[in-house]
């Protein structure tokens, strides 16, 4: 009796083996066909890479990235020093999709490449990645001749993540193509909390502050101090803001001109001539005497008050400095403040 039930029981187990054998196979035997197609078209690529004309070659550079395959890095790599150049641009391009660490180095090296759209793709490539290590590449991509290098290249500073990319990123607001700068300022809004220390104390900068303030009004940002509360208001030229608290912006702005570097002074002493206040004359008068500032006396001869004028030219005579009173060089005119 025990025999039977023991024959009972392998003849189950055998049945149940079969069972699961005719169940899976088919799933099995379709994986394996799946996997030996994906094979097929990867070494199709390849060779189109390696062959084929240049169509099919900057499709196959391509589809290797679609891949996400790691036997697709080193051929991509190598385009990268191919003849043609919108084969190094699909080259680069794909091995931003790829997660490997072989592409960081030579992606960095073909930001020199002498074609501008080659160095844009490597700079999104990078950016795709988002590894701090192409940091000081990406920084130095800033001064490249070309408009659109330059824009990608602040896009791929903000997909780092990292703090010091903000300097370079506030910097490059101030690009003279306006296309760079709106990217700058993409690029900081998507920073995030990260860079708003930073843009915050760009608010006392004349130039870039107003762009300062427009991103961190778009972050949610509310100022921490008087300081900061004050140059808000300037960045934004809000006149009527600074009049209401105009005690202590007269205290903070006074201060700042007389403190500080170039920019945070010349930003200061803007804010005081555009906001036109009369007391701020003789307080003006002693920043140009404690700066002995050609620019200052500028600012001065060119504002269009009658007493800044004379302070401007006495000094000007006293120091034997040529300064030119043009229209041209108006940043600020006496009690108005420009919108920006």
């Amino acid at each position: 009796m025990p025999n039977i039930r023991r024959l009972h029981r392998d003849l189950t187990r055998a049945a149940m083996i079969v069972l699961l054998f005719l169940v899976f196979q088919p799933a099995l035997l379709a994986r394996s066909a799946l996997n030996n197609g994906e094979d097929q078209e990867f070494d199709s690529l390849l060779k189109a890479l390696r062959e084929g004309d240049s169509y099919k070659r900057h499709d196959a550079a391509v589809g290797l990235g679609k891949s996400g395959k790691a036997a697709a890095v080193e051929p991509l790599i190598q385009a990268l020093s191919d003849q043609d150049y919108l084969l190094r641009s699909f080259a680069a391009s794909s091995l931003g999709h790829l997660n490997d660490a072989r592409v960081l180095d030579p992606l960095i090296k073909t930001l020199a490449d002498e074609n501008q759209r080659v160095r844009r793709s490597a700079a999104e490539a990078l950016g795709n990645l988002g590894n701090p290590k192409a940091l000081d590449a990406l920084v130095k991509l800033q001064s490249d001749e070309d408009v659109l290098v330059r824009r990608s290249a602040a896009t791929a500073l903000g997909s780092l993540g990292v703090v010091e990319a903000v300097d370079p990123l506030i910097k490059a607001l101030g690009d003279k193509d306006s296309y760079v700068g709106s990217g700058a300022a993409i690029a900081l809004t998507s920073m995030g909390s990260i860079a708003i220390p930073k843009l915050a104390k760009t608010l006392a900068d004349w130039t870039l502050g107003p762009k300062a303030a427009a991103i961190l009004k778009s972050l949610g940002w509310q100022p921490s101090s008087d300081e900061e509360r004050i140059r808000f208001y300037v960045a934004t030229r809000d006149k009527q803001a600074l009049l209401k608290e105009w005690e202590t912006a007269h205290k903070i702005l006074v201060s700042d001109a007389n403190g500080g570097n170039n920019r945070q002074v010349h930003n200061a002493v803007f804010a005081l001539i555009g906001i036109g206040q009369d007391e701020s004359l003789d307080d003006l008068a002693r920043i140009l005497r404690a700066k002995n500032s050609p620019e200052i006396a500028q600012i001065f001869l060119n504002c269009g008050n009658s007493r800044l004028s004379e302070i401007g030219r006495a000094w000007t005579n006293e120091h034997g400095t040529e300064v030119r009173s043009a229209e041209s060089s108006v940043a600020v005119t006496w009690g108005n403040l420009p919108s920006f």
